[in-house]
Order: C-alpha cells, then sequence, then structure tokens
C-alpha cells in the first residue's frame, strides 16, 4: 500500500506469488497473495483487510504475457500479469466474492486485469452499496478494466468473481480519487439521558455527558476530552424551535438542553479540548437556547496561539457566538467554559471556511547541465530542461507537462544578483538563466500544463533575469479559458503576477509565446487564499407545510441544478442563491407532514462537473391539525374582540387545569367575588388579550415605547380586584372568533401567570386542545402551533387561571406575525366577539379533544348543557373505539352527566382513543367524535425480576451511604463513579451500619426497616412530615443513616437503596421520589447505565417531587434500587406511592406498598402473554373482534367474564339483545 502525495490511498495487489502456480511476488508498494482461503481475512496494511467468501482461490500462469504493462497510469510489473487467481470450485457459471474493509471514505478507481494471453474472456462485478444485476467491468481478459465507485465511511467494497472456468484475475488496483473534504462539525451538547432534551438528527454529533478525562470520539479520527471538570445536561426554559447559526439549521433538540460545568460554582473553569481537525481556518459557533439566561461567555483559542486573557466570544446567552481561529497541522482547538452558575453552552459548530494556504512552489527553470547557470537552493525546483510531453514531479502531487515543444536552457547576460518579486527571494541561480523553446522561432508558441493544484486562489509570478532582453510576454489561465492575447504584460529583466482561481481537479496552463530573444528564468506558484469551497447539506427546518433546507459553501452552485428526494419520492423544489448558500424551499400539495414524524431528505446538485449527492434528516414539530368541519358559517363580525368571563374566589384554589374549569361552572370556589362593575352577567367585551393585575409591565407585551408591535399598553383584568381587594384566585374563560385568511401553520403563543389551556372548536365535544401550561409559573409563555387546511373563521376559547401573586395573560402570534390577537394595525389576526348559539352544547369532556399524555386508568366524562332545547338521555350514548362501554347516564336540572369508570382498566402506552357520543335534543340527533394520546410508560417485564406474591423476607430496605470530602457534580453518572469509589474515601458515619466488605461498593450499609422519609437535620422537610393530624402524610422525618459523617459534613453524599417491593395486584402504579437533589430509581439491583429506568432527576434542586409511573402485569415482588445525592444545603429524600387521591410512603404499615430485604422462591424465566383486543369493526351487521389469547365475555363491564366457548379470532357477534362487553386475556 502507498499513500500518494495527496494523502490519498493507493493499493496495488498482485494475485498469486511465490507458492503453487504462482509466478511470483511483485515488488513493493506491491502487496502479493498467493492464495485466498474462504472466510480467512487477508491485511493489506493499516487496518484494511480482504476477505474471500463463498470460496477460495488459487494461483495458476499458463500462457504468460512475461512482460509489464500500464493499467490507470501505474506501471504494472510482470510479476503481477505472469499468473492469476482462480476460483477453487471452477465450474463456469460459479460465482465468489471478495470484500474490502477498512477503505477510507472517498472516491476510488478500481481496476481489475488478467495477464492470460490465452483467456478468451473475463468479466465481474464491483461495487458499493447496491450490487449490479449483471457484470459491470467489461472483459479484461489479458487486458485491464476500471470501474469508478464511492466508498461512504464503514462502508465495504465489492468484487464478485464471475467464473468461466478459464483464467481469472491477476490483480487489483485501487486508487482513491479523492477523499471526502473536512467542512464541519455539529455537536449537541445534551442528549436523551438524564436532563437532555433529545438528539439531534445525523450528521450531528450528540454528546450526552462528558466526564472529565474521558475522550469521547466525534468521528472522522477527531475527539473531544473534557479537562478540569466534567459537564452535565440541564434544559430549563428552552426555546422549543430552530434557529440558523452561520449557516447551519440548528435542531431544536441541540438548543432545548445545554451542559453546564459539574462543579457548578461562578466564577469556576473547564476546558474542551478539540483533537484530529485538519489544518485551515475555521468559524468556532457556540450557542446557548436557554431563554432565561441572562449571560454566557467562553474563550475559544487554537493550539498555536496563546490563550485569550479574557473571554473573547461576547455573551450567547439564547443565541450563539461564532469566533474565527486558524489550525496548524496537528493542532488543538480549545474551548474554555467559563461558569456563571446559569445556563451553560448547548453546542458547537466547528466549520472550516478554509484550509491550509499550501507552501508555494518556486521553480528555477535551468541548472546544472547544459547552459543552466546553477541549481537554486531547497526549497526551489530546479529543472535543466523540459522534454516535450515529459511530466515533471513538482512536489505534493503537482506535476508539469510541456506540450507542443520541449524547452532548452541558456544565460547570456545573467543580472548577477537575487530579486523579490511576490514577497519570495528569488536566488540569483534562478534569474541567471532561462528556459527557451527548443523550435524558437518568433511567433511560435509551446504550453507548460501544471496539474495537481488544491482548489484555491493563487498569485503565478513569471519572471526572466536576463538584462538585455527587450520584451517577454505570455498567457496565464485555468481550465479552458485560454485568453485571447497575452496577459502578463512584459517580464523581460523582471516580473509579472497573474491571479488566478482553480477548483478541484482544475489545470493551471503557461503558454510561452516566443520571440527568438530570452525565455522564462522561473515560476512561482503561491496560493494566496484556499479553497474549501466543496458545498454541503447544512440542514433543513421541517414543518407541517413542509421543509426550507440549506445547502451551504455553494458559491460555485448552480441553483438550478438542485434537486431532492424526500422519503423515496422524488419531489419539485425551489432553490435560491443567498451569497455563497442556496436556500431550498419545498411545499406539500395537500395535506400537510404529520406532527412529531421524521424524514430522510437526500439533495444533489452539480459541482465542479460531478453531481454531489448528501443526506439527512428533519422532523416535523408538534402541531394540531384542525379539521375544516369546524369553521363557522354565520359570524357576526361587527363586533371586534373576545368575550371574557372573570370568576374569583375568596378560598385558595390549586393551579390545576381540571379544577379551575370546575371553578368555571361554579362547582368548586363558592361565590364568585369578582367585581362585575361595566360587565354583562361578569362578562366584557374587550379588544385584545393583554393584562395585568396592576397594569404593569409584564409578559411579552408591554409598554416599549419603541413603536414596536410588542408597543402595547396592559390593561388590568376586568373584574380585578375583586370585592374584597383580593387579585388572587382568579379563573377566566375568553371566547372568540378567529379569522384565519389562508390555509397553513400558524403559530400562537400564550403568555400567563399562572396556567392556561386554549382549544378550538364550536363546543367541548369537537374542540381540539391546541396549548396548554397546567399548573403555577411566573409570567412565562408557551408557544402552539396550528394547522388549518382552509381559511375561514374559527371559534377559540382559552382558560386562563391565577392562584397567588403575580397575574397576567397575552394571547398572540409568533407566525405569520408577532402581534397580539385582534391588534389589526399590527398584523394581528382578526377576531370577533361572538359565540354561536345551540340547542344544548357539550360544555365538558375529559379527556379532551387533542390531550396528549393522558392517564392510561383516567375516566371519562361529559357534560351536555340544556339551552334552548332539551337533551333526551335516553338518547345518550358514548362509546370508546366503537365500542360500548357501559356509560353511566344521568340528567339533572338541564345538566346531562356521561361517566365511564375505567378503574382497573388500562390503556397501552401511546395508544390513541377516540370516543363518541350521541345524542338528541328535540328531535334532533347528533354525532361527535374526539380522539386523545394516552403517556407513554413503562410495563414491567416480569421474566428475570418477579417472584411470586409471599415471597418476601425481612421487610425494610438496605441502604448504603457514601460521602466525600471533596466536592462532585450533581449528577447521576458522577454519583454512580463516587458509590463505586472512584471519586473518593468514604467519610460517611458507621454508627448503626456496617462497613462494606466490597471495594466495588464502598460505604456503611445500614438495615432501614421502616420508610425513606429522611432529612440531614431529622427536619420537616418535603412533604411527609410531623403533622400531628393522624394523617398519611403525618410522618416525622428521620436522620439520613450515617450523616452527620464522620467530619460533621452533611454535603456530597451518594447513597444506594435495594429493595424487593411487591405489588399485589396487576395494574398501573405511581410512584414519587422527593429529593433534594437528585435521584434515580431502576429496576433490578445492578449498578447499570443500561438498567430499566424508572424514574430520575439527574441535578441539583431544592426537595421537590418527581412522579413517574409503570405497570405491572403480573402481581408479585421485583427487585428497584434507588440512587439519592446531594452536594450542598439541604439534603433529603422520600420514597413513596400515589393512587392520585392519596400518597403513602412505601413501606408504611397503613397501606403503603411492602418492601423487603430479601426474598425467596424462582425468578420467572418467561413472560407472561397477555392477550389483546386489537380491533372492532362492523361488517355486514356484524361487530368484528380481532384478538390475540382468550375471548372473553360478560353482560356487564366490570364482570365476571367467561372464556367465549370456541372463539378463533377474527370473531364475529351480531349486537343482539342485552349488553354484552368483550376483553381478551
Amino acid at each position: 500500500m502507498s499513500q500518494a502525495a495527496l494523502g490519498q490511498t493507493n493499493i496495488f495487489i498482485d494475485f498469486g506469488g511465490t507458492e503453487g502456480n504462482g509466478a511470483g511476488a511483485s515488488p513493493l508498494p506491491w502487496v502479493t497473495i498467493d492464495s485466498l482461503t474462504q472466510d480467512e481475512p487477508v491485511d493489506l496494511a493499516e487496518g484494511i483487510t480482504l476477505t474471500p467468501l463463498d470460496d477460495g482461490f488459487t494461483p495458476n500462469n499458463p500462457a504468460p504475457p512475461n512482460e509489464d504493462a500500464e493499467y490507470d497510469s501505474i506501471i504494472v510489473p510482470q510479476e503481477a500479469r505472469n499468473d492469476y487467481l482462480y476460483k477453487n470450485v471452477d465450474a463456469a457459471g460459479t460465482e465468489a466474492r471478495m470484500r474490502i474493509d477498512g477503505l477510507p471514505a472517498g472516491s476510488y478507481r478500481i481496476t481489475v486485469f488478467e495477464g492470460r494471453t490465452s483467456d478468451a474472456s473475463q468479466s465481474a462485478k464491483i461495487w458499493t452499496g447496491e450490487e449490479p444485476v449483471s457484470e459491470n467491468t467489461g472483459d479484461f481478459a489479458g487486458k485491464s478494466a476500471s470501474v469508478l465507485v464511492t466508498v461512504t465511511a464503514g462502508e465495504p467494497l465489492w468484487y464478485k468473481h464471475l467464473e468461466d472456468n478459464s483464467g481469472g484475475i491477476s490483480g487489483m488496483l485501487i486508487r482513491q480519487q479523492s477523499a471526502p473534504k473536512f467542512n464541519s462539525l455539529q455537536i449537541d451538547f445534551g442528549g436523551t439521558e438524564g436532563n437532555g432534551a433529545g438528539a439531534s438528527p445525523s450528521p450531528w454529533v450528540t454528546l450526552e455527558i462528558l466526564n472529565q478525562d474521558e475522550t469521547v470520539d466525534l468521528g472522522g479520527g477527531i475527539s473531544l476530552t473534557a479537562l478540569d471538570d466534567g459537564f452535565t445536561p440541564n434544559n430549563p426554559a428552552p426555546p422549543n424551535e430552530d434557529a440558523e447559526y452561520d449557516g447551519f439549521i440548528v435542531p431544536q433538540e441541540a438548543r432545548n438542553d445545554y451542559f453546564y460545568k459539574n462543579v457548578d460554582a461562578a466564577g469556576t473553569e473547564a476546558r474542551m479540548r478539540i483533537d484530529g481537525l485538519p489544518a485551515g481556518v475555521y468559524n468556532v459557533t457556540v450557542f446557548e437556547g436557554r431563554t432565561t439566561d441572562a449571560g454566557q461567555v467562553a474563550k475559544i483559542w487554537a493550539a498555536g496561539e496563546d490563550e485569550p486573557a479574557a473571554e473573547n466570544t461576547g455573551s450567547f446567552a439564547g443565541g450563539s457566538a461564532t469566533v474565527t481561529i486558524t489550525l496548524g497541522a496537528g493542532e488543538s482547538l480549545w474551548y474554555k467554559h467559563l461558569e456563571d452558575n446559569s445556563g451553560g453552552v448547548s453546542g458547537m459548530i466547528v466549520r472550516r471556511v478554509s484550509s491550509a494556504v499550501e507552501a508555494p512552489i518556486q521553480v528555477d527553470f535551468g541548472g546544472t547541465e547544459g547552459n543552466g547557470a546553477g541549481a537554486s537552493p531547497v526549497p526551489w525546483i530546479t529543472i535543466d530542461s523540459l522534454d516535450q510531453d515529459e511530466v515533471v514531479e513538482l512536489g505534493g502531487g503537482v506535476t508539469m507537462t510541456a506540450l507542443d515543444d520541449g524547452f532548452t536552457p541558456n544565460n547570456p547576460a545573467p543580472p548577477g544578483e537575487s530579486a523579490i518579486y511576490d514577497g519570495i527571494l528569488v536566488p540569483v541561480e534562478a534569474r541567471d538563466d532561462y528556459l527557451y523553446k527548443n523550435v524558437d522561432a518568433a511567433g511560435t508558441e509551446a504550453r507548460l500544463r501544471i496539474d495537481g493544484l488544491k482548489a484555491g486562489t493563487y498569485n503565478v509570478t513569471v519572471f526572466e533575469g536576463r538584462t538585455s532582453d527587450v520584451n517577454q510576454v505570455a498567457k496565464i489561465w485555468v481550465g479552458s479559458d485560454e485568453p485571447s492575447d497575452e496577459n502578463t504584460g512584459s517580464f523581460a529583466g523582471g516580473s509579472a503576477t497573474v491571479e488566478i482561481s482553480i477548483g478541484d481537479g482544475e489545470t493551471l496552463w503557461y503558454k510561452h509565446l516566443e520571440d527568438n530573444s530570452g525565455g522564462i528564468s522561473g515560476m512561482i506558484i503561491r496560493q494566496t487564499d484556499a479553497d474549501d469551497s466543496q458545498a454541503f447539506l447544512a440542514g433543513a427546518f421541517g414543518s407541517a407545510g413542509g421543509f426550507s433546507a440549506l445547502i451551504s459553501g455553494a458559491g460555485s452552485v448552480d441553483a438550478g441544478t438542485v434537486s431532492a428526494i424526500l422519503d423515496g419520492q422524488v419531489i419539485d423544489v425551489s432553490a435560491e442563491k443567498d451569497g455563497d448558500a442556496i436556500r431550498v424551499a419545498y411545499a406539500v400539495d395537500d395535506m400537510p407532514l404529520p406532527p412529531e414524524s421524521i424524514h430522510d431528505l437526500e439533495m444533489s446538485w452539480n459541482q465542479g462537473g460531478s453531481t454531489q449527492s448528501q443526506s439527512t434528516t428533519f422532523s416535523v414539530g408538534l402541531y394540531s391539525l384542525v379539521s375544516p368541519d369546524v369553521a363557522l358559517s354565520d359570524v357576526d363580525t361587527s363586533t371586534g374582540g373576545f368575550l371574557l368571563r372573570v370568576v374569583q374566589s375568596e378560598e385558595g384554589l390549586a393551579n390545576n387545569t381540571a379544577l379551575r374549569e370546575q371553578h368555571l361552572r361554579g362547582e368548586v370556589g363558592g361565590d364568585n367575588i369578582a367585581d362585575d362593575w361595566q360587565s354583562d352577567n361578569y362578562v366584557w367585551t374587550v379588544d385584545l388579550i393583554n393584562m395585568d393585575q396592576n397594569e404593569g409591565p409584564a409578559g411579552e407585551f408591554f409598554d416599549r415605547a419603541d413603536g414596536s408591535s410588542r408597543d402595547v399598553f396592559d390593561e388590568y383584568i376586568p373584574g380585578i380586584p375583586g370585592l374584597t381587594d383580593s387579585t388572587d384566585n382568579i379563573t377566566a374563560e375568553i371566547k372568540t372568533v378567529v379569522n384565519i385568511p389562508s390555509a397553513g401553520l400558524y403559530s400562537f403563543g400564550f403568555n400567563s401567570d399562572d396556567g392556561f389551556r386554549t382549544s378550538i372548536g364550536n363546543d367541548a365535544a369537537d374542540s381540539l386542545i391546541v396549548g396548554e401550561f397546567n399548573g403555577g409559573r411566573g409570567a412565562s409563555t408557551t408557544s402552539f402551533d396550528v394547522y388549518f387546511q382552509k381559511p375561514g373563521n374559527y371559534a377559540m376559547r382559552t382558560i386562563w387561571y391565577e392562584g397567588g401573586g403575580g397575574a397576567n395573560f397575552e394571547w398572540f402570534t409568533n407566525e405569520p406575525a408577532k402581534a397580539l390577537l385582534n391588534d389589526r394595525d399590527n398584523g394581528g389576526l382578526e377576531t370577533y366577539a361572538y359565540e354561536s348559539s345551540f340547542a344544548a352544547s357539550v360544555t365538558s369532556v375529559e379527556p379532551g379533544g387533542g390531550a396528549r399524555g393522558v392517564d392510561p386508568e383516567a375516566n371519562i366524562s361529559v357534560r351536555i348543557e340544556d339551552e334552548s332545547g332539551s337533551v333526551d338521555q335516553d338518547s345518550v350514548s358514548l362509546l370508546l373505539d366503537g365500542v360500548e362501554t357501559g356509560a353511566q347516564i344521568s340528567k339533572d336540572n338541564g345538566v346531562t352527566s356521561v361517566v365511564i369508570d375505567r378503574s382497573g382498566q388500562l390503556w397501552q402506552p401511546n395508544q390513541v382513543v377516540t370516543a363518541s357520543l350521541e345524542y338528541t335534543v328535540d328531535g334532533d340527533t347528533r354525532n361527535v367524535s374526539w380522539s386523545w394520546k394516552v403517556g407513554d410508560y413503562l410495563i414491567l417485564p416480569a421474566a428475570g425480576y418477579r417472584t411470586d406474591l409471599g415471597t418476601g423476607q425481612d421487610q425494610g430496605f438496605t441502604m448504603r451511604v457514601h460521602q466525600l470530602a471533596g466536592i462532585r457534580a450533581n449528577s447521576t453518572p458522577e454519583v454512580e463513579a463516587q458509590l463505586r469509589g472512584e471519586r473518593g474515601d468514604n467519610l460517611a458515619d458507621p454508627l448503626g451500619g456496617v462497613e462494606s466488605s466490597d471495594p466495588n461498593r464502598p460505604g456503611v450499609i445500614f438495615d432501614v426497616d421502616g420508610v425513606i422519609n429522611f432529612d440531614q437535620d431529622g427536619a420537616a422537610a418535603g412533604v411527609f412530615r410531623d403533622l400531628g393530624d393522624g394523617s398519611l402524610i403525618d410522618r416525622s422525618d428521620d436522620y439520613i443513616p450515617g450523616i452527620p459523617g464522620l467530619e460533621e459534613g452533611t454535603d456530597n453524599i451518594g447513597a444506594e437503596i435495594l429493595s424487593y417491593i411487591e405489588f399485589p395486584e396487576a395494574g398501573f402504579y405511581r410512584m414519587i421520589f422527593n429529593s433534594d437533589d437528585g435521584f434515580r430509581v431502576t429496576l433490578g439491583h445492578e449498578a447499570s447505565p443500561d438498567a430499566i429506568q424508572l424514574g430520575v432527576f439527574s441535578g441539583g434542586r431544592g426537595a421537590a417531587d418527581t412522579v413517574f409511573g409503570f405497570a405491572v402485569v403480573k402481581a408479585g415482588l421485583y427487585p428497584m434500587r434507588a440512587i439519592w445525592y446531594e452536594g450542598g444545603g439541604g439534603a433529603n429524600l422520600e420514597w413513596s406511592s400515589t393512587d392520585l387521591s392519596t400518597r403513602v410512603l412505601i413501606n408504611d404499615p397503613e397501606g403503603g406498598l411492602k418492601s423487603y430485604r430479601a426474598r425467596t422462591g424462582d425468578v420467572d424465566t418467561e413472560e407472561e402473554t397477555s392477550g389483546a383486543i386489537s380491533s372492532i369493526e362492523l361488517s355486514d351487521g356484524s361487530v368484528v373482534i380481532a384478538f390475540e389469547g382468550i375471548l372473553k365475555s360478560s353482560s356487564a363491564v366490570g364482570g365476571p367474564y367467561e372464556a367465549v366457548a370456541g372463539a378463533t379470532s377474527p370473531y364475529s357477534v351480531a349486537p343482539e339483545g342485552e349488553s354484552h362487553f368483550f376483553i381478551a386475556e
């Protein structure tokens, strides 16, 4: 194997050597293979191997040519041509493959040859990727054949020998034509683990965490090493949208989280070192997505430079910063994180804007032979003379060839002194002679062709030293653009410089214009700017309506050559130049791209005469698809604005959407104490939704005094302060009709303190929940996207609520304009203070249409209120996925209530459920459906974990406590390292426990007989505490075992809690871990990052809850492991469970799940298969049930259920007689 001067890979293989019927081994650098044994790889050097598959190969040597040959500009020795390998089983029509692994990515010319002179024919297949249907070499018997292939990183090269029982393959030349250029490296700091917000699509490299001194492979020989400290992910205040930085589309997955320094004290520092980048000039862009960070700065520099004395990025909090650096060969790129205890770095883009400038090529025409005046010193290249068509090596893969004539040296009238041309010292030896054209008749011409120069901009300087020459001119150009006249001006006795630009593979030309006097003494080819202008696909934004993509570095690309393939289908795109980039857009014709879908995109373009193709993926974000069926046809548009109803309670009300819906209905909260002044029964007509309890500048829209669309004064909340002068415990209902002028995607925003829910539809049954924040918060924005399939007028409703403290709300669009709804002067969508009337309307449904993350055990409730008509109670039915499920229907005082009790029943994770409601009002029947999506959750596997009920022994927990003297990060990986003894010695007090004897599990082991409810001071922390009321929450905190430690400290604690928890029946269970700081609960007792994770909070926080749920299909005991940790300040932990109405500590004797330190019995080895109904359809008047397992039926939804005799899937049943309910087990 040889490495060409340009770093390209060349491998020359001689099939047949000194053994058997081989004709001898070829000289180096040829690799001689005597024979090939099936499935045995052969090392071709430097990690590249050849493996024969399907059969082996044997040497033979009849009818050798006994002479060298030249194939693909390579001299092939006769040793290689005089023998060949044939397939062991050499029956005609058989085949055998060779697989070549380890080739660097790039384009290759593969040449195969056979020397045997008497062979009639030999052909083969050569490929990467998909095998060609038929041979693609043509006949290479007695000669050679070449095939061009492209090898991607990690991809094998294939050769298939098509045996014809005559001859074989004598050798193979593998010549790399070009290697892929390094364009960029895109790093996403934070992925799917811990508090990461998700992994970015290819080609982004997602890093989950960085541990100190651990080197991370970024691909392509490039690595990143964190020094001084590690880094941990976090994700508060994510922007939830893509961005464009330095010509790259940055996905929201990269922006929605960030890395902070493990020890995140303000003023501390930690470095990242990136190694393996090729030399060149780089833009290094860092960014942080967190929207609430005030500032974030860093230092970026190259190893060949001094570290900056101060930060050199400027603040990139919420945005980006780019620093340009120059890297020499082998130099490292450095990033220093300047920690400020807030935010961090979300990602990094390392973009090479130009490669390293090559050293100049300095040619002395005329040396020591003939009339030459002597050779110039290194690095000058001295050429004594030039023969026509002779190729001269100039080094670095660059060659010079004289065409049309040769050149001869001469030396009259030498200057006898050196000179400086184009900043380069030209020695006297170069100036004192010159080359003239062999046939030197005036008016004749001859060319010099220079090949192999790297792309870029060059100064080409020619000079003549002869002092007595009157004139000497020439032409200098690139490619086929020869100038019509000389373009140097006279360089007789001096020099001339022409600036040219060379693309990949282009030739530099010099034409000597002979005048029978003087000639050319030398040439300097100096690169002034390297050109790495190979275009690359810099990413794509996806949305419901299509995508936009960016091709960067595309200065030499014709936008008209851009084409695209989306998910395997050719599509029509628009492409427009934007500087050196091309912006590509695609719009769907009819149906939008599905929400939360991922798409494959391949884009192609022509550059430098060849077609380039690159692929990426893009995702479509979450959006709501609104049916045109809910558009209103008759709307009173005379009054613009909104109908705003306000209710206020003297009682404290929790910040919960369902509870506040009850508040609006008067079911909770007592009398309305809002001030109804100037209202219509607490309903006000308002122009804009931009309100604050104090008329203060809250949210995004306020008195900015800048004339922008957000310069809008806040109004008081109508009715607030209320009759008691209170500004708390408010709930408001906002109704309006929004005019959507054209179909497409609209981005809305709602800024609130505290919660809200927005829906689109005419009543609760046909409404779609499009945006929500369920809980309490300060003034913050939730953005949500909605796709309208048709223009029209659409009813929209928002419920807003506030508990205590501040109170504000704003309703606006982000796109197509950043403007409050109905702010028509600033591009806001027109709204109308209008509400449709119904004979009876559905005022509440739970779960609502479009709801996501719905509890798998959720009950169903519907509320229908009579208005001008009356609901016939007997006409009401409510089906789930087309199946009658025993809805309980009642009517009281004009309100019809429909309830389905699903106790003990579970929907599948991520299941989409559709409810269908039918009712009749005064003879008119309405049918309406809505759907919701169940939340994702884990189903505990039984195999390898579960034992039977009653197998628990020694009730309680085993708790191992470890404390450090020094500081370590609040992150799951760091604490696992602490618990392995890798972060320092243990200082936990062993009183009451036993020192661990396992060096891999150091610390103090305690038997905890009661519950997990600990605080470092034994004080009231978390939820469970000494209340004195006898409730399940009335549980005193205990001291953390082993804490304070031997040095009286209460910080830097890590603990492992092992237990076998008994789940008494199948069903859905919810656990709550309250911690200061972090925790992780996994299935099993092994300390593995790959353990099945049930719940986690990785990071630092005050005492706070994390709720996590899972399903247990088979009752029994399951092993669980919890780790808990604390860095500094407070320290507490509680482990409990809840059924949403009550909360109880695990192992509490009054109703808690039981926990044991040991168990007996056999562990399940196989999963118990459970049945499931996969579909229910109506066909020919019968209900057709497709199922797995055993089909059972009952006349009551609650059972008992008995197997249906002889039932097989699909099973048909006539819908006659009394109701029947079916399950599959």
